[in-house]
């Protein structure tokens, strides 16, 4: 019998986030502006967008070993935070 928890496993991808979060505070790179609720998505979103959807090819790349739990957190993350 497994003495981790599952819940842990569901959060994997939160951490992951909150970790390349914190070092983008104060850096203008985020919003952080709880007022705010739109940007103008210019040729600096469409490149970040571009990144993301990069970035997921190579998570799911098939040639990558990836922890099984940590590649479903992600996948159930990127439903929920995708651009497009």
């Amino acid at each position: 019998m497994s003495t981790r928890c599952s819940c842990s496993r569901r959060k994997l991808a939160d951490v992951e986030i909150a970790r390349e979060m914190a070092v983008m505070y104060g850096t203008g790179a985020l919003v952080e502006d709880p007022d705010v609720h739109a940007i103008c998505a210019d040729e600096g979103h469409a490149a970040r967008v571009a990144e993301f959807h990069a970035a997921l090819r190579a998570l799911r790349n098939p040639g990558v070993k990836t922890n099984a739990a940590l590649l479903a957190s992600f996948e159930k993350k990127a439903v929920s935070i995708s651009p497009t």
